[in-house]
């Protein structure tokens, strides 16, 4: 059995689509911080005054979201249609670090 810190806890969900999506909007609270790609998620956390930041570093605005998920919608529209769209380019070392950086003065700015 894999022990774990005090502080980490495991939480099952059920299958189905966005149900760890709903896990965690439903435990976050208020300023809580959630690190996440996903612009549904983002946007559900942002409601909950959770602090939200992307795995490449920028945080997430309620100013920015609208703009993000009408790109993110259009985007499906597209691949629905037949047609290509760009996918994410390969994480790359630099911006592991440039995470690092960021979420390390995220923190100690909290």
């Amino acid at each position: 059995m894999q022990e774990y810190p005090e502080h980490v806890s495991i939480k099952y969900v059920d299958d189905g689509a966005d149900a760890a999506d709903y896990r965690i909007v439903q435990l976050a609270g208020k300023k809580d911080l959630v690190i996440t790609q996903d612009y549904g998620l983002a946007s559900l956390c942002l409601e909950k005054d959770c602090i939200v930041l992307h795995h490449k570093g920028f945080r997430y605005t309620k100013e920015k979201m609208d703009q993000m998920l009408e790109e993110r919608h259009i985007n499906a529209q597209a691949r629905k249609a037949g047609l290509r769209t760009k996918g994410p380019k390969k994480f790359s070392e630099e911006q592991r670090d440039s995470f690092r950086i960021k979420l390390r003065k995220l923190l100690d700015d909290i």
